[in-house]
């Protein structure tokens, strides 16, 4: 298996970490519910939560799309 590159780590592991709080929360929320609580601060939690999973998924998806070799290149190094 092809080790990761070093500079997808880091983003791969504040997505990780951003999506398990993400869970939590929707757990929370769920929990609340079958209480019969008010769920409104846990629900503006999550969509806070929501928002700055954002950019770090989008940073690793910036950077997954950037090692990735181009169709012209992927096709100079077969010829050769």
């Amino acid at each position: 298996m092809p080790r990761k590159k070093a500079k997808l780590i880091v983003p791969a592991h504040q997505v990780a970490e951003a999506s398990r709080i993400v869970a939590e929360q929707h757990q929370l929320i769920a929990k609340l519910k079958a209480f019969k609580r008010p769920t409104l601060d846990a629900e503006r939690a999550l969509k806070a939560y929501l928002s700055s999973l954002k950019h770090p998924e989008d940073h690793e998806r910036k950077i997954r799309m950037e090692d990735k070799p181009k169709k012209r290149e992927t096709k100079k190094l077969q010829s050769n």
